[in-house]
């Protein structure tokens, strides 16, 4: 498996991988373009021309705390959930984060989002409460992820 950044052509396969997974939320328009802005980046994990995953990040503008970084557009396909897909991505996006003095990830979960919520809980991270009450928020911390800690 290869974890590189997405392409513009890759868009069509980004966009059916978050169908599959989330077919009740159509977000692909966002995705495209967020993904490509100053501040972004996403991640694909492929394997035989395959989008398996995917995962984005936005790094801190100068108003927000500039040592965390937030996390969205994280989806891997119903048929390899549970294989370290993410955890892949995770590992891929933090050693970079770091480097750039970048010291934990942010990210939002959805309540049906059971694989991401154990994900996140053998990190270390616990869920926050978001003002609005939707689904929580975990923040972990890079090294954790780097350093193979929930491994």
């Amino acid at each position: 498996m290869k974890i590189r950044v997405a392409k513009p052509q890759d868009y069509p396969r980004i966009a059916a991988l978050h169908t599959a997974v989330y077919p009740d939320k159509p977000e692909t328009e966002p995705i495209t373009v967020l993904s490509w802005s100053v501040h972004s980046v996403l991640l694909v994990a492929e394997e035989r021309k395959q989008i398996l995953g995917t995962l984005a990040v936005t790094r801190p503008q100068e108003s927000t705390d500039s040592i965390t970084a937030f996390v969205y557009a994280a989806a891997v396909h119903p048929s390899h959930q549970g294989k370290g897909i993410m955890q892949s991505l995770l590992k891929a996006l933090s050693g970079s984060l770091q480097v750039n003095g970048i010291e934990y990830i942010r990210f939002q979960a959805l309540d049906t989002a059971v694989a991401t919520h154990k994900l996140a809980l053998k990190y270390g991270a616990e869920p926050q409460p978001t003002p609005d009450g939707s689904a929580p928020m975990y923040e972990i911390r890079c090294a954790a992820i780097t350093n193979g800690e929930g491994d």
